[in-house]
């Protein structure tokens, strides 16, 4: 039984959220759901798999065509009903109220482990650029969530203001790491480094498992679709931020990856916890494993901040169909799902 707070919260509101997003902001929230840390951690267990640049580039091209495909039906489903709430409006719709409720709260709780996560990876990358944070970082977590949480309560247009600078500082960031591993004069590394002999079938296991890593880097794709109700015209602009967002990351990680092999062999590189502050340290010495730092910290706040931006529209659709409390639609003038938030 879900218990109903409306007795201790405001009375929902007759306004609804506010139809006032745009394009920009359906890019910058898929963007900033997707690139997380996976991107500096990933390509190293993906190079020990493949000991080959030609293959390593595949995997990454392949997951990114599957998050394109997926991309497509999300855009069908959210243009055809567009209200929030993302998947469990289309489940619901689709299967029924049962089957809506257990995909409603499971997103719910896995978006919430998202959250606590984002906070908790931020806080760690903090805690090795400020020393004094050492010790105190589930403490930092929460006062992010806090501090990113009070930011959203202002308005929608603060939150999709916010949500779009961090994710443009993310994307610079990382478009620097790319240009910076290329302005290393060497000779590639990748190039002059041959890979072990695999049997077929061994190297196809290694594709598959591969692809599988990959695609959890790519999750987060459907990012847009749970603010359709909040986007201007939803029939073109959803479709344009799924797939131009997921796009963008595609050519991201593939920079990335080529960025990496041209500094770093894929032996080396599959030997790396984090590659990119390898691949730096390399060309421009031990300070740049504090720039990826400072890299990590922007992807992890803007996924954070995603995160914060859409699990609220969760709650608001559950309410809207009375299977969270029904004061989870109350909506401030700003547009924002206060009580969901």
């Amino acid at each position: 039984m879900v218990a109903d707070v409306s007795a201790i919260t405001p009375a929902p509101a007759s306004r609804g959220l506010l139809r006032i997003l745009g394009l920009a902001f359906g890019v910058a929230v898929v963007v900033g759901g997707m690139v997380g840390t996976g991107i500096l951690r990933t390509p190293g267990p993906v190079a020990g798999m493949l000991e080959s640049a030609g293959l390593i580039y595949l995997v990454w091209l392949v997951a990114g065509i599957y998050a394109l495909t997926a991309t497509n039906v999300y855009a069908e489903l959210a243009t055809s009903v567009p209200l929030a709430g993302g998947p469990y409006v289309f489940v619901r719709r689709g299967l029924g109220e049962l089957l809506g409720f257990v995909a409603g709260w499971s997103d719910f709780a896995s978006n919430m482990l998202a959250i606590s996560y984002a906070a908790l990876a931020s806080s760690e990358f903090s805690a090795q650029l400020f020393p004094f944070l050492a010790g105190r970082e589930h403490l930092l977590a929460v006062a992010l969530i806090a501090l990113l949480t009070t930011a959203n309560s202002f308005g929608v247009k603060t939150g999709s203001g916010l949500q779009q600078a961090l994710t443009l500082l993310k994307v610079i960031l990382l478009l620097g790491l790319a240009i910076a591993a290329f302005a290393y004069a060497g000779q590639g590394a990748a190039s002059v480094v041959p890979s072990r002999p695999h049997g077929l079938s061994a190297t196809l296991v290694a594709i598959v498992i591969s692809i599988q890593l990959v695609i959890g880097t790519y999750n987060g794709y459907n990012g847009s679709c749970y603010f359709s109700e909040e986007l201007t015209d939803p029939g073109r602009n959803v479709p344009r931020s799924l797939f131009v967002g997921t796009s963008v990351v595609i050519i991201l990680y593939l920079a990335i990856n080529a960025a990496l092999l041209h500094v770093l062999p894929p032996a080396q590189l599959a030997t790396s916890t984090l590659p990119a502050a390898d691949a730096l340290a390399i060309v421009y010495g031990p300070m740049a494993r504090t720039a990826v730092t400072v890299i990590a910290i922007a992807c992890t706040l803007a996924l954070l901040h995603g995160q914060l931006l859409l699990t609220p529209r969760i709650l608001y659709g559950m309410s809207r169909d009375r299977l969270f409390g029904r004061s989870g639609t109350y909506v401030t003038r700003a547009g924002v799902p206060l009580i969901a938030l």
